[in-house]
């Protein structure tokens, strides 16, 4: 079922209609308000005249920075679990004794 969601920009309210997949739709909306309030709140004592335009790349651009850092912290922590689960196994095997028989014929 679609869903509908609200998200207030620059004291503006926009509504989007949000398909099926898009289970945590509102969260995303209030995730990016979020950013853009920080952004504005971080510029709030610099020029009154700044863009708003401005404001939405700089919480863009930080939106990307947070997801680039998350992105490099699940490979980091991808090939962390495969040497630790490669070690482990090799560990495994060597005090098991496990070795490697060769496939004898029945005869």
């Amino acid at each position: 079922m679609d869903q509908f969601l609200s998200i207030e920009i620059f004291g503006q309210t926009y509504r989007f209609k949000a398909g099926e997949e898009s289970v945590n739709a509102q969260a995303v909306a209030d995730f990016l308000a979020r950013e853009i309030h920080e952004v504005e709140s971080k510029l709030a004592d610099g020029p009154a005249n700044i863009e708003k335009k401005a404001i939405l790349v700089l919480a863009a651009l930080n939106i990307s920075n947070k997801y680039l850092d998350l992105e490099k912290s699940y490979v980091e922590l991808f090939e962390t679990i495969e040497s630790r689960s490669s070690n482990l196994i090799s560990t495994i095997d060597r005090n098991c004794n496990i070795k490697e028989n060769p496939i004898r014929p029945l005869l």
